[in-house]
This record gives structure tokens, C-alpha cells and sequence, in this order.
């Protein structure tokens, strides 16, 4: 990794110049060794969401590899429990970083969190790496996955669309299905009906 001065705005402006900043893995610009001496960082809390229709299954992962992912339990899949969750979580200043698979569910839980300045990783359930053989999938197992592979940075997110993007997606589905719609149609009218 190459080290560079950036502007660091977790401190606000820019940084001094014998202080040197690198990008991890998720983006963000992290401080590197200063004096020959580590830079303090904030504790940094994995949230991995299982989302299923009527509830969420959440998994917690807190900073450094030796500490154990923990089941936190399940949740309603509700704007007013995840907002709830997100305060429980970040008691003290703590930095939350979830993640969750995405699914038919939408993006509506990425864009409540990141609405809340939390920021929330979508990832597609084919690019998840899986142990060869591991075929049993429970929504713990799924959320406890997601919040280790998070903390270790093996995840690769997917494009989140913006409301504008998913309604032009919505309207071209639904042209595509009113022609073929048409042709259906068209093709089971007899031909005496057409003359």
C-alpha cells in the first residue's frame, strides 16, 4: 500500500505534514504509524444483517481479529428497530460499519443507515467466499459470516442506484413486460380476427 497525504476529515482539514494516511480496504483513509508510534483509533463495530421479510438476523464483530463474532439476535424488519439498533450499538461515539446481502428486499435498509451517517456495505450473495462443503445456511450462520468477512475486508460491495436510477429500471421493466405482453397476445389472436 502506498502511503500519501490526504486530507483526513475525520480531524477536519488537512493533516500535518509528518502525519501519512493510506486508503484501506473499504476506502477510507487510515492513519499509518506517526513518530514511530501508533495513532489511536476509534473502536470500529462489524454489523452483519441477515435480511429476510419480517425480521433481520444481526451478527457483531468488533476491531482486530482475535475477538470472537458474537450473535447479537434477530430484529423486526422495520425502519423504527433498525433505528433502534443503531443507537443501542453506537453508544459511546462507537463507529458502525454494516453489511448485508443483497436480496429482494431492496435498498431500503442501506439507504436508512446511510441516511443515519452509518455506513452500510451491500454485497452480492454470489461474490461471498464459501468453504467448500458448507452447504447449511441459517440466517445466524448467514449474519455471523457476513460480520467476520466484513471485519476482514474480503468482501466486494455492490452499485447501490439511487432513487432516480431504480425508478428508470422500474420503467423499462415494465415496458418490457407490456411487449411481450403485446406479442403474447398477438400471437394468440387467429388470424381470421386480424383480417
Amino acid at each position: 500500500m502506498s502511503t500519501q497525504t490526504r486530507c483526513w476529515p475525520e480531524i477536519g482539514g488537512d493533516p500535518p505534514h509528518s502525519m501519512q494516511a493510506y486508503e484501506d480496504c473499504s476506502g477510507w483513509l487510515v492513519p499509518s504509524l506517526m513518530h514511530g508510534r501508533r495513532v489511536m483509533k476509534q473502536p470500529i463495530t462489524y454489523v452483519g444483517l441477515d435480511v429476510h421479510k419480517e425480521t433481520i438476523a444481526v451478527a457483531l464483530a468488533e476491531t482486530g481479529n482475535r475477538t470472537e463474532v458474537r450473535e447479537h439476535g434477530k430484529i423486526a424488519n422495520s425502519s423504527a428497530a433498525l433505528k433502534t439498533l443503531a443507537a443501542r450499538l453506537g453508544h459511546g461515539r462507537r463507529e458502525l460499519r454494516f453489511c448485508c446481502e443483497a436480496g429482494p428486499c431492496g435498498y431500503g435498509i442501506q439507504r436508512q443507515l446511510t441516511a443515519a451517517a452509518h455506513r452500510c456495505l451491500v454485497v452480492a450473495p454470489s461474490l461471498i467466499p464459501r468453504k467448500p462443503g458448507d452447504r447449511i445456511k441459517t440466517n445466524r450462520r448467514d449474519a455471523i459470516n457476513l460480520a467476520k468477512l466484513h471485519r476482514a475486508c474480503v468482501l466486494t460491495p455492490v452499485w447501490v442506484p439511487d432513487q432516480a436510477h431504480e425508478a428508470i429500471c422500474d420503467l423499462v421493466r415494465a415496458r418490457r413486460l407490456r411487449c411481450a405482453r403485446c406479442v403474447r397476445l398477438a400471437s394468440n389472436c387467429p388470424a381470421s380476427c386480424c383480417a
